[in-house]
């Protein structure tokens, strides 16, 4: 196995291996990932774009001269205040799941090299839930599980909930979620009801690469003094996001959130990509 920095040449190989993930992805959870006809086609644009746009960093690891994974990284972040040390690696994949123990972590360390030289000092990277290789590589790579997105399409109308008050409720701390969409907050909405709180994002248009109905809302963070505070905050959220014709919305949840998460399992929300990070200092 050998690693190397990306060159144009390898554009090809990459997008392919990309597809291969979009499909795993979209059988995963098709209302998440749901792939674009032209994914294909499309995604050649913007990695040619990444390899020569002297805003990311790319590597790819080969093993008889074939393209076996790849890695690209970046700071896209102008909103939120811990850029430009903040980097999302952007792509990581691998060509067969039992690789990313091997090539994966090897991947890992030399994407957060080549970050960390261009000044980088922490990195975020998606794994999806169902995607238990991955996780497993990002675990022994030092990785942490910092937040997940919670998901669910607002095409059907669900009348405003009565929270349960024979369920115990802890408020949990919503520490700050890092996550690649953390930019979308900029000019973001507070909504506020009694006992509870929330952002939410201006409409995110769906991914080129993706095949969206319409913008997606983020909500981030969701807050409540108490249970009915919670539930009514996720109310008015999606009853928001459904005016003003977003097509889905997406939760952002950490690991002390267990009333936020519990409401959201009430709603039937998926919970279909996970947020992991790692300080590179």
């Amino acid at each position: 196995m050998t690693i190397r920095t990306a060159t144009l040449a390898d554009i090809g190989p990459i997008a392919d291996l990309a597809q291969d993930q979009r499909v795993r992805l979209q059988g995963w959870d098709p209302s998440y990932w749901p792939i674009a006809p032209n994914a294909r086609d499309v995604h050649p644009l913007f990695l040619h774009h990444s390899l020569t746009g002297g805003h990311s960093v790319a590597v790819v690891s080969t093993a008889c001269g074939r393209v076996t994974g790849y890695a690209v990284a970046s700071s896209p972040f102008t909103f939120d205040r811990r850029a430009p040390t903040l980097w999302v690696i952007d792509d990581l994949d691998v060509e067969r799941g039992d690789l990313w123990n091997t090539t994966g972590r090897v991947l890992l360390a030399a994407i957060a090299a080549r970050a960390r030289a261009h000044g980088a000092r922490r990195l975020v990277a998606s794994c999806a839930v169902a995607d238990s290789a991955r996780r497993t590589a990002f675990e022994a790579s030092g990785l942490s599980l910092n937040c997940w997105f919670r998901h669910r399409s607002l095409d059907r109308w669900t009348a405003p909930r009565q929270h349960d008050d024979t369920v115990a409720f802890e408020p949990g701390l919503p520490l700050p979620h890092v996550h690649a969409l953390a930019d979308a907050m900029s000019g973001a909405d507070v909504v506020n009801v009694e006992g509870g709180s929330a952002l939410l994002s201006t409409p995110i248009p769906p991914s080129p690469c993706f095949r969206n109905d319409g913008t997606t809302a983020l909500v981030d963070p969701v807050v409540g003094v108490h249970g009915a505070g919670l539930t009514a905050a996720v109310d008015a959220v999606e009853a928001a996001a459904r005016d003003r014709g977003d097509h889905a919305l997406i939760v952002a949840v950490g690991p002390a959130e267990t009333a936020l998460d519990r409401e959201l399992d009430t709603r039937d929300y998926s919970r279909p990509v996970e947020w992991w990070t790692i300080h590179i200092t």
